[in-house]
């Protein structure tokens, strides 16, 4: 029956009772198990470092960082400028340097209006509770006054005598 079995192996294994003899090594120490395990994950993190995708995913995110710092830098000159006069200022310095002067006395015109604006908006933000509470105190007063005048009025054409002995007669 052996004689239409496929072999799985070229060499059938081998059946010595006894396994091979092989020379004893001494014993690897901390140092050079520690060596080695940092030599395979250094080669390993460098093989996939050195990695095509690697290199593309690192570009990306690279590439795409540098987009959000450039655009903060953007958003914060922006609000800078909207908050000092330091736009007024650049455009003055460039007018100057040009040696057009008329632009230059514009725009330092135009930074002197947009000083003067700043310190009036300062100066009304100091005001301002003032002027909250004497306007919830008046709105409060014409409050009161229209609805008093309110019922009054309703109450006009139906007043009638509070007297319980005589009949109710209409207000003339």
């Amino acid at each position: 029956m052996s004689e239409n079995v496929v072999q799985l192996f070229k060499d059938p294994p081998n059946t010595d009772p006894q396994p091979p003899l092989t020379p004893v090594e001494s014993a690897p120490t901390d140092a050079t198990q520690k060596a080695s395990v940092w030599g395979r994950s250094c080669g390993a993190l460098g093989r996939v470092a050195r990695h095509e995708r690697t290199r593309k995913a690192g570009r990306s995110v690279v590439r795409n960082g540098m987009y959000l710092v450039g655009g903060t830098r953007i958003v914060a000159r922006r609000a800078w400028d909207g908050r000092t006069a330091a736009r007024y200022e650049r455009m003055l310095r460039a007018a100057e340097a040009e040696g057009n002067y008329e632009v230059a006395a514009e725009w330092e015109e135009r930074g002197r209006q947009f000083r003067a604006a700043r310190h009036q908006r300062r100066m009304d933000l100091l005001t301002a509770p003032q002027r909250i509470a004497k306007g919830a105190l008046v709105g409060t007063g014409a409050t009161v006054g229209g609805l008093l005048l309110l019922g009054s009025a309703s109450s006009w054409p139906s007043r009638t005598s509070t007297c319980p002995t005589s009949s109710p007669q209409p207000w003339r």
